[in-house]
């Protein structure tokens, strides 16, 4: 019998590799849900040449290998994510596909803790390179720093592993403009706020849904730090996949 269920497509935050959904992938299949995680060519080595359009173009990728297999995509976007994710949207939400006669598209737009941009914005313009952030020749990876605002929810074991699982991430590119954002389509779009987070503040994320919210938005929040897919990958499953009014 097919799978008439959308597949669910995660974008991580900086330096954030597929490896850190892997349990959520577990929980969504518990949940009768596919879901899989994008890899940002601009993390790990020999990055030099990389642009930061080409992260929009490794999750339209990703997105697209679902889509023409059949299936509708939920795009779940995380942290840092939420600015070339949501540059990936465009062309391939479902109402856009269904007018060029194709039968897939995306269906939902998630944004778990995560940046929300005017289009055309530089990052540069909204974020800054916080002391958590080790920076060396253009890439930046979390150091020691960032354990209590990251991994708030989490115990020192977890904390400390999953702190050696970062991975380097360009960084010399933040200054870019990146165009095309979603704001204006009319693809539902969600915002997960997540209520113990200690780096995006509950007061940073309401901040940024302030500038771009409309009636395709819908909220839901769940109780947990930054990283609900490391701390509560399966409370964090049953809110991705609770409807919205």
């Amino acid at each position: 019998m097919p799978n008439n269920k959308p597949v669910y497509v995660f974008v991580g935050g900086v330096s954030h590799t597929p490896a850190f959904f892997s349990q959520q992938i577990k929980e969504m299949s518990a949940l009768g849900y596919d879901a899989s995680a994008v890899a940002y060519p601009t993390c790990g080595d020999g990055t030099e040449a990389v642009k930061q359009w080409d992260e929009v173009t490794a999750i339209q990728q990703a997105v697209t290998a679902h889509l023409d297999a059949g299936r509708d995509v939920v795009l779940v976007l995380h942290s840092y994510g939420g600015w070339p994710g949501s540059r990936a949207v465009k062309g391939l939400d479902k109402e856009t596909r269904t007018k060029a006669g194709k039968a897939t598209g995306i269906v939902e737009v998630i944004f778990i803790a995560a940046f929300l941009l005017p289009d055309n914005a530089p990052m540069a313009n909204y974020s800054y390179l916080p002391p958590w952030l080790t920076v060396k020749d253009g890439r930046r990876i979390p150091n020691e720093a960032a354990v209590p605002l990251l991994f708030s929810d989490m115990d020192e074991a977890a904390q400390k592993y999953w702190l050696g699982q970062f991975a380097w991430h360009r960084n010399d590119f933040t200054a870019e403009t990146v165009p095309d954002a979603p704001w204006s389509l009319s693809v539902p779009k969600t915002y997960i706020v997540t209520t113990g987070d200690k780096t995006a503040t509950v007061e940073f994320q309401f901040q940024m849904l302030k500038a771009v919210i409309d009636d395709t938005w819908a909220i839901k929040s769940i109780r947990s730090g930054h990283e609900p897919f490391l701390s509560q990958p399966k409370a964090l499953a049953r809110v991705l996949v609770q409807p919205t009014l």
